[in-house]
């Protein structure tokens, strides 16, 4: 499985809602909305990190169900890293370079984690650091332009960075949020409004999909949704909900950690950067042959190794012109665990064996679909 870059992804949507408002991408737009439903005086965007298509389909029906259009795909990686870094460029991994929550950045000598502008070991990057270099089809939108965050990351300087030039607009409760959208929607230019919710994902990660918290939570949300929605009524406004990857449930004894694996790890040049459910193996001159004999012998039931460039060549990363450091962003090879199972490494003491009871990043169908929620008040 991988993303449906030629019409049904992530990416695809983006160049919708960019086209409506009178700006460019060089992607296809997405197959299952029209460019009528989005003539509207307000386009208003909602991104619930973690919402994924099979976890919603399983929850108690409620308003999202009743507007629910069907299923897109994420991109690759079904990160929120490269995702949100997809929203606000309107292009995939392809183009703007973010390969995952970790990324290795070859100018900078270092594996950092760039939504937090810092390397992976914790220490601070200069704003200025080169995290993010990409031309953002966002900004070719001709109507006004609106961004909502939560407090704690509306100036972060990645928000500086991947949105320059757009105002945002500060957040602590979703109450705060509907209002913020409902003022934009009163505007009498036509505007884009763009929301992020990121509260569900740190719930799926933290008690995994079967819990009930996470599914709380996500009623909660969807009755607060259903609230704004009343309050938009006779706006024309369109409001589009979607998310940026799905999760998958992490076995007991699913984790394989390479600190317990020496003879692995001195095959490496690098820490692993991406994710636990699709990390990058950078892997000494000579050792190619012993890294994979290793994965073999001890790992075949529960990962499988590719090479990157073969992900590359079959265009998981997406289409058209390649950002000019992604091969070397995306090491020699993935490391791609089997439904259930993740890979890690610790830094630091090396002991670790903590992790999330439920992750994302791979291509399974948990991860990879996500739901496409189309609402005309």
């Amino acid at each position: 499985m991988k993303p449906d870059y030629a019409g049904g992804s992530l990416v695809n949507l983006m160049a919708s809602l960019i086209k409506s408002r009178g700006g460019a991408s060089p992607y296809k737009q997405l197959r299952v909305l029209s460019q009528k439903e989005l003539d509207k005086k307000h386009v208003v965007f909602i991104l619930i990190d973690g919402l994924g298509y099979e976890y919603l389909k399983k929850q108690k029906k409620g308003f999202f169900h009743k507007h629910l259009r069907g299923k897109i795909t994420s991109i690759f990686p079904s990160t929120t890293s490269a995702c949100v870094t997809t929203i606000a460029t309107g292009v995939a991994s392809q183009q703007h370079g973010i390969v995952g929550w970790h990324t290795y950045y070859k100018e900078l000598g270092a594996v950092c984690t760039p939504l937090r502008f810092m390397t992976r070991v914790g220490a601070p990057l200069p704003q200025r650091a080169p995290l993010f270099s990409c031309k953002s089809y966002i900004n070719t939108i001709k109507t006004e332009k609106l961004v909502i965050f939560p407090e704690a990351i509306a100036d972060s300087t990645y928000s500086k960075a991947t949105l320059a030039g757009i105002k945002r607009k500060p957040f602590k409760t979703f109450k705060q949020a509907a209002d913020l959208i409902a003022a934009a929607a009163k505007s009498k230019k036509r505007s884009f409004v763009y929301a992020y919710w990121g509260d569900l994902d740190g719930y799926l990660h933290h008690y995994g999909t079967r819990a009930k918290q996470p599914a709380k939570h996500l009623e909660q949300l969807s009755k607060g949704v259903e609230k704004l929605v009343r309050r938009l009524a006779g706006t024309d406004t369109v409001l589009i909900i979607t998310a940026d990857h799905g999760f998958i449930d992490t076995i007991k004894g699913g984790l394989i950690n390479l600190n317990r694996h020496p003879k692995l790890q001195a095959c490496l040049t690098l820490p692993l950067s991406g994710e636990p459910r699709m990390a990058y193996a950078y892997v000494r001159v000579g050792k190619e042959r012993e890294f994979k004999q290793y994965i073999k012998e001890h790992f075949k039931a529960k990962l499988s190794v590719v090479k990157s460039s073969t992900y590359l060549k079959r265009g998981y990363f997406g289409l058209g012109k390649q950002h000019p450091r992604l091969q070397e962003r995306i090491g020699d090879y993935i490391l791609v665990p089997k439904p259930g199972y993740i890979v890690m490494d610790y830094l630091g003491n090396g002991k670790g064996g903590n992790y999330d009871l439920s992750n994302h990043g791979g291509m399974s169908k948990e991860e990879l679909y996500v739901p496409l929620i189309v609402i005309s008040p």
